[in-house]
């Protein structure tokens, strides 16, 4: 019982440190991964090089639709003062638009 109450409080604690974690790890058509750390977006190639795709944006969830579009939002705290929230949604196309000759 000790160490389930122990468990308890470390997972409490790590969640009340980090707050609300990045989820919704994707995988686009090629077998490529995109995560977010909360301050921008990652993509994880097929030959395991990491580079970041897209900079500066607070997203914590992400969505891959069927055309290779990566969706997130950036959301970001006005402060006190204002108390209020602002946010938009930002979307990536991955794959390239090949057009009719």
């Amino acid at each position: 019982m000790k160490q389930i109450l122990l468990l308890l409080f470390a997972h409490i604690l790590f969640l009340s440190v980090n707050g609300h974690p990045g989820t919704g790890i994707v995988e686009d058509s090629k077998g490529n991964i995109y995560y977010t750390d909360l301050e921008q977006v990652w993509k994880i190639s097929l030959d395991g090089k990491k580079e970041v795709v897209v900079k500066n944006v607070h997203s914590h969830e992400l969505f891959m639709d069927q055309q290779d579009n990566l969706f997130g939002e950036h959301l970001w705290y006005n402060g006190e003062r204002a108390n209020t929230w602002g946010y938009y949604v930002w979307r990536l196309c991955l794959r390239s638009i090949r057009t009719k000759k």
